[in-house]
C-alpha cells in the first residue's frame, strides 16, 4: 500500500481515488505547504478555501487517509462538513473561521505527536470531527455572561 501511494503522490486509499481522483480536496501546493506548518493563513478567507482545507485534513493528509477514509466516503463527508460549517453563526469568534483554524491545530498536534502511538485511527477521526464541531451553537457569550440570565 506505500508503494502505491509513492507512485501517485497521494495518501488517498485506492478505492477512493479511483471514485473521486487523485485529491479530495481543490488546493494548490502553496496552500498544501501552509496546512503542514503553523502558518496556515487559509483560515481569512472563507467559503471554498475553508471546505478545501477540511477536505484535504480529513483525505488527502497522511492522516486523514488513515483515518477517515476507513469510515465515510468523501461524498457523505463534504455533505456532514457543509452542514456543521453552515451552523457556525458570524460572529466575532467563535465561527466557522475559528473551528477550521482549531481543525488545523489539532491536526498538527495529532501529526507531530506521531498520534498513531497513542490513539487509533477512531480516536484520531473523533477528535478531528470535534475540532472541527466544538462550537456549534456558541452564542458568543461568555460563560459569566450566561451565569446571570
Amino acid at each position: 500500500r506505500r508503494k502505491d501511494r509513492q507512485k501517485t503522490g497521494t495518501n488517498l486509499p485506492e478505492a477512493i481515488r479511483d471514485r473521486f481522483g487523485a485529491s479530495v480536496a481543490d488546493l494548490d501546493a502553496d496552500a498544501i505547504s501552509a496546512l503542514n506548518s503553523w502558518d496556515a493563513q487559509a483560515f481569512d478567507s472563507g467559503g471554498r478555501a475553508l471546505e478545501s482545507a477540511v477536505m484535504h485534513i480529513f483525505f488527502d493528509s497522511e492522516l486523514g487517509a488513515s483515518t477517515a477514509s476507513r469510515f465515510t466516503s468523501p461524498g457523505k463527508f463534504r455533505d456532514f462538513a457543509q452542514t456543521a460549517m453552515a451552523e457556525y453563526s458570524d460572529l466575532p469568534y467563535h465561527n466557522v473561521q475559528h473551528a477550521v483554524d482549531v481543525l488545523h491545530c489539532v491536526f498538527r498536534l495529532l501529526s507531530l505527536t506521531s498520534c498513531r502511538q497513542w490513539v487509533d485511527d477512531a480516536e484520531a477521526f473523533a477528535l478531528m470531527v470535534a475540532a472541527l464541531c466544538h462550537d456549534l451553537g456558541h452564542m458568543g457569550r461568555t460563560n459569566p455572561f450566561l451565569e446571570e440570565i
